[in-house]
C-alpha cells in the first residue's frame, strides 16, 4: 500500500509542477521537487530515533509513530488549505 501511495503521490506531484510552471521556471521547480524528495528521505531516516530519544521510548513505545502520523496529517491539511486558496483565488479573480 505504501509503495501505491508513493508512485501516485510522486505522479501526481509532478504533473502538479508541470501545469503550474513553465519555461526556465520549470526546470527549476523540477529540480526543488526532486530534491525534496532525497531531504524527505534524510528526514525520514533522522525523525525517529529523535523522536524516540525526545519522548523517552521505554514509556511509550507507539509516540514516535503517532508523532509520524500527526506531521502526515498537518501536511495533508495544509495541502488542502493551498487548494481551497487556490479554489478561491480561481472564483474570486478570474482570468
Amino acid at each position: 500500500m505504501a509503495g501505491l501511495g508513493f508512485v501516485v503521490g510522486t505522479v501526481h506531484l509532478t504533473m502538479m509542477v508541470a501545469d503550474w510552471f513553465s519555461g526556465k521556471a520549470l526546470a527549476t521547480a523540477m529540480g526543488i521537487l526532486v530534491m525534496s524528495w532525497l531531504f524527505g528521505i534524510a528526514f525520514g531516516q533522522l525523525a525517529p530515533p529523535l523522536a524516540g530519544w525526545r519522548f523517552d521510548r521505554s514509556v511509550d513505545p507507539y509516540r514516535p509513530l503517532l508523532l509520524s502520523a500527526g506531521l502526515s496529517a498537518g501536511a495533508m491539511a495544509l495541502f488542502r488549505l493551498f487548494r481551497l486558496f487556490r479554489w478561491v483565488r480561481q472564483r474570486l479573480l478570474p482570468a
